[in-house]
Order: structure tokens, then C-alpha cells, then sequence
């Protein structure tokens, strides 16, 4: 016990806690940076959105002989000018452009908050399978310490050859659970690593993991409000099509300069020709784009209304399976305090015999919490209750 408090407190010394974590995450993770960068950049969409599209400039001559191309006194029509052409759009056309700008900008701003959810639910759920792979390791070698208390009752009271064959199945125990230790060690190990990559820093030690408290909703998900705004953007974009009906149109003016005549001003205004029915279709479109982002809306609601209903399932499972066992556990634990009573010789055997019964369902009881933390972490994401 000397020895494991100084290790104990050198590894408090370099735990970090959980929320520590979230918050580095979310400070340091490059999928968030590249989010709140395309969010900053969005913002030159909007910009951009009712704006006009630049002037064209025009510069030129006309009419060059081609036997006398520096000639330009041989004909009338021979000229050299310069123009200007501007194209007009509608300004509820540019409203229409300014309000999906602005959908775009705010559903880029609720992936952010969905990743940051996501991210922290990832972060838990790794704490979680830390936490019960390390109890677990504890639990495992007291195992061990029991069975080597056996083995060592074994070969003072057993005859040899009994003894050395009940020994061997004893060290075959043993190193099976050493194997086990093993194992969930490089799991840890792998799982910090995990969690480094979220934080994007060095973690090695974890600390203050708490559970969730979840709510019944799941219509305020970010997911759903995401798929909401889908909805407002198609409808925006069902006006902008209406408004694109009536043809943008083109006003030019332009100087003409000639050498032996009169210089003279064109102006010219050029508008399409809305006759192939392109716009109408594109109108049309634009109400099954409505109906397509309302079933999307559906869609995603199901799928979550579902994962919702199974995370329940599995939250049940887990009290009962975590209920049944500490029946069990306290059925186990009267069974050894009724062989230990017995004064026997072989009591202390049948008692460290018991206690890892008692171990193996601890471990059970282990995964179960897990599961409970895990189901209660996912009802708190699916009912956006995560708190940051």
C-alpha cells in the first residue's frame, strides 16, 4: 500500500478532467477549425448575394481592311470605340439570393454544434470503456491473487500428484487472466490514443466522468433542425424561381469615334426571351425540392425516433442485468460467510473459490454500467441534452 500511494498521486497529478477535455476538443479538433472557417467564409457569400455582377468593359475597332488595315478614313462604318455593359437583375431576386446566403450560413453553424455533440459524445464514451477495462484489470488480479492462495493451500494439503496436476490448471488460470490483463492494457493504451486525436493534445490520464441526464424530445436535435432549415431554404428557393420568370436584361452604352465623319453614342438594352418554358420548369422543380426536403425532414426524425426507442431498450436491459447481479453478488457473499462459519479445513479454499465468482459477476456488473453510462450518454445526444 506504500508503494501504490505515491504512484496514485503522481497519476492525479496528470489527470485531466473530462470536461477539460470537451473543451480542448473543441478549441483544438481540425474538423471543428475547418467548420468555423467555412462559417467565417460564408460570410462573403452573403456579401456577395445582392450584389451586382461586375460591368463589362468593351474596347475595339471595326472594319479593318485588310489591304489597308492602318487605314481608318476609307469608309464610314470604320470605327473605334469604346463600351460599357451592365447587367440588372431584380433586386427581390438579390433579396431572395441574400435570404438562402443567410439559411447557408446558419445550417453551417448548427453542423458546427452537431460535430462539437458528436465529438463529446465520442470523448465519454471512450472514458467509459477506460474506466471499466481499468476496474476490470483491478478485478483481475485479485483474481489471481485468490487463485495463487489456492494453489498455495494445494501444495501443503494435497498429495503430489494431486497437487501438481491442480497446480497446473492454476497456472493455466493465472496466465489466462494475465493474458486478459494484457490485453485491456493495449486497449487502454489505444483508446488514449483515441481520445489525443479528438483533444488533438497528449492525454494519458482521464478524471470527474460523469453521466447524463437525458430528456424525452428529440425534436430539438440538431440533425432535425438542420433538415428544418432545408425546408425554409427550398421554399426561398421555390421564390427565387418564381422571381426568374421575368429575364434579367443587359443595358449597354458605348462611344464611337471616326476619322472623317461624325462620332456618334450607342445604347442598347438586351433581354432574353423566356420562350422554351426553362424558368416554368424550373418553378415546377422547385415545389418537388419542397416535398423532397419535407420527407428528408421525416426521414431523419424516424431514424432518430428509432435509435431513440432502442437506446431506451437498452437502458432497461441494463438496470435489470445490473439488478439481477447484485442479487446474485449478495447471494454469493452469504454462501462464503456460511463456508467460512463452517471452521473447515478446506473452508478457506471454498471461500477464495466463491470470491471469484463473486470477481467474474463484479465484471459482468462492470460491462452493464458501462452499457447504462453509454445508453444514458446516447439519449442525452439523441434529445440534444449534452451539455458544453
Amino acid at each position: 500500500m506504500k508503494a501504490f500511494l505515491p504512484l496514485t498521486l503522481v497519476a492525479s497529478l496528470y489527470a485531466t478532467d473530462i470536461q477539460t477535455l470537451v473543451s480542448k476538443s473543441y478549441d483544438n479538433n481540425p474538423t471543428l477549425k475547418k467548420l468555423e472557417l467555412q462559417i467565417k467564409a460564408s460570410d462573403y457569400d452573403i456579401k456577395n448575394s445582392d450584389i451586382y455582377k461586375n460591368p463589362i468593359l468593351s474596347i475595339g475597332l471595326n472594319d479593318i481592311n485588310l489591304d489597308e488595315p492602318t487605314d481608318r478614313a476609307l469608309e464610314p462604318m470604320q470605327t473605334q470605340y469604346i463600351s460599357i455593359s451592365q447587367e440588372i437583375t431584380d433586386s427581390d431576386k438579390l433579396e431572395q439570393k441574400s435570404k438562402i446566403a443567410y439559411i447557408n450560413k446558419e445550417i453551417l453553424q448548427i453542423i458546427l454544434k452537431e460535430k462539437k455533440d458528436q465529438i463529446s459524445k465520442k470523448i465519454y464514451t471512450l472514458a467509459y470503456e477506460i474506466q471499466e477495462l481499468e476496474e476490470k484489470i483491478k478485478l483481475n488480479k485479485q483474481k489471481i491473487l485468490n487463485i495463487k492462495e489456492i494453489k498455495n493451500y494445494h501444495d501443503n494439503h494435497i498429495q503430489h500428484k494431486q497437487a501438481f496436476q491442480i497446480s497446473l490448471q492454476n497456472d493455466l488460470m493465472i496466465d489466462t487472466i494475465n493474458l486478459s490483463i494484457q490485453i485491456d492494457l493495449e486497449k487502454i493504451e489505444q483508446k488514449y490514443v483515441k481520445l489525443s486525436e479528438l483533444v488533438n493534445d497528449d492525454v494519458k490520464n482521464i478524471e470527474n466522468v460523469n453521466e447524463f441526464i437525458y430528456d424525452e424530445d428529440i425534436t430539438s436535435h440538431k440533425l432535425l433542425q438542420i433538415e428544418e432549415l432545408n425546408i425554409k431554404k427550398a421554399n426561398v428557393k421555390k421564390e427565387l424561381a418564381r422571381e426568374n420568370e421575368s429575364s434579367d436584361f443587359t443595358l449597354s452604352a458605348g462611344y464611337y469615334q471616326r476619322e472623317k465623319f461624325d462620332d456618334y453614342v450607342n445604347i442598347a438594352i438586351k433581354m432574353p426571351l423566356n420562350i422554351y418554358k426553362k424558368e416554368s420548369n424550373e418553378l415546377h422543380k422547385s415545389f418537388k425540392q419542397i416535398e423532397i426536403s419535407r420527407q428528408r425532414y421525416e426521414e431523419v426524425k424516424n431514424a432518430l425516433y428509432k435509435k431513440y426507442k432502442i437506446e431506451l431498450s437498452k437502458n432497461r436491459l441494463s438496470k435489470n442485468s445490473i439488478k439481477y447481479i447484485d442479487q446474485i453478488l449478495a447471494h454469493l457473499e452469504k454462501e462464503k460467510e456460511l463456508i467460512i462459519n463452517q471452521n473447515k479445513m478446506d473452508s478457506v479454499i471454498g471461500a477464495l473459490a466463491i470470491e471469484n465468482k463473486i470477481i467474474d459477476e463484479k465484471k459482468k456488473r462492470l460491462m452493464y454500467q458501462k452499457q447504462l453510462k453509454q445508453s444514458k450518454l446516447e439519449l442525452a445526444y439523441l434529445t440534444s441534452t449534452i451539455k458544453r
